[in-house]
């Protein structure tokens, strides 16, 4: 238990650490071009068995041949926080979807599940440092995974949101630039 807690605790101190040096303009990031389409299907590979252990589907949609310059590590934490969220919010029987398409000089990518949604009034918040709604404060979680994906689609210019509403499920949705297409 005490490892546990502790692999735990350094996790959380190294997250901070990325997103206050990142916010400080001091972050170390490295681009490269990724094949952003391979990342995904990979990815959702990974969260296969996880899905099938909660009975939760996992649909894709994924255009192919999208690359972006990325750093790949950090982009993978993306989507991973993503995933594992959508996972721990659907419940059985439900269906996580990701999707992702080049449309109008930018890569369309989101996450989307068939869980609880998520009251408008908190859209801003779950974006916040430490946050976490109280309906969620039951599961494991610090409240800094959105933080960090956020922080890191900022640092590859792009932007993230969510939409959703109580009962609907949630979907996030991150836009990023053509600009960053190779």
């Amino acid at each position: 238990n005490t490892i546990e807690e502790s692999d735990r605790l350094l996790d959380m101190i190294n997250t901070m650490l990325v997103i206050s040096k990142a916010r400080a303009g001091a972050g170390e990031f490295e681009f490269e071009t990724v094949d952003i389409s391979a990342m995904l299907a990979d990815v959702c590979d990974l969260y296969m068995p996880l899905a099938e252990d909660r009975q939760v589907d996992i649909v894709t949609d994924i255009e192919e041949g999208l690359s972006l310059r990325a750093d790949r590590r950090m982009f993978q934490r993306v989507i991973a926080n993503l995933l594992d969220n959508a996972l721990k919010f659907t419940p059985a029987d439900g269906c996580v979807s990701i999707f992702a398409q080049n449309q109008e000089n930018e890569i369309l990518l989101s996450v989307a599940d068939t869980g609880p949604g998520i009251d408008p009034e908190f859209h801003e918040k779950i974006f916040r440092r430490f946050f976490r709604i109280e309906s969620s404060r039951t599961s494991t979680g610090t409240g800094l995974g959105l933080s960090l994906v956020r922080t890191i689609i900022e640092q590859h210019n792009g932007r993230v949101e969510v939409e959703s509403r109580p009962g609907e499920g949630a979907r996030f949705l991150i836009t990023l630039p053509l600009e960053y297409l190779s």
